[in-house]
């Protein structure tokens, strides 16, 4: 979803670009949202890729080594007050893991609309485990892109 409709979205700590302390609690955020999705979850998972650029990519990494999968959220700085998401599958860098895994990259402005959106394509990601054909389709299903 980029900036195709007329969905609005009032973008969430619109500043975490400039300021590290909220660049820190958007990050606290992520943190709180991957515990609540999978908080009964018997896959635990790690961060991968953690490293503070403080550039939003990647704002959060999640690795489930049981899975052989994992997600990546690239956070972008608010132009205007508009739905803005997108998500595709790809490969973890090989210098960030020691084996190939698929990785749900999910692009967006933060808002409670694309967050939630990102809370529905964890759970088809990770929790049923849909194969990557499908998961592809969910995508676009659920972005409508």
């Amino acid at each position: 979803m980029d900036d195709a409709g007329p969905t609005s979205a009032k973008p969430l700590y619109a500043n975490f670009l400039e300021k590290k302390s909220t660049y820190n609690l958007t990050r606290h955020f992520w943190k709180e949202q991957f515990e609540a999705v999978f908080a009964v979850f018997e896959h635990p998972y790690q961060a991968y890729h953690e490293e503070q650029n403080y550039n939003g990519d990647p704002i959060f990494t999640a690795y489930f080594p049981s899975m052989g999968r994992s997600v990546r959220i690239k956070q972008r700085a608010p132009e205007r007050e508009q739905l803005k998401i997108d998500a595709q599958l790809g490969q973890v860098s090989p210098d960030l893991l020691d084996q190939p895994v698929t990785e749900l990259q999910i692009d967006l402005v933060l808002s409670k609309q694309s967050a939630n959106l990102t809370r529905q394509l964890l759970r088809q990601w990770i929790i049923a485990f849909l194969p990557a054909e499908k998961m592809e389709k969910e995508i676009r299903r659920r972005l409508k892109n």
